[in-house]
């Protein structure tokens, strides 16, 4: 799973993002 492409990096950032908030939350 080190194999990230650059639409592979957004998902994940966007998933981070979304973590963060619900940590918030």
């Amino acid at each position: 799973m080190e194999s990230l492409s650059c639409g592979d990096r957004s998902w994940s950032r966007r998933v981070l993002v979304l973590v963060e908030l619900k940590l918030s939350t």
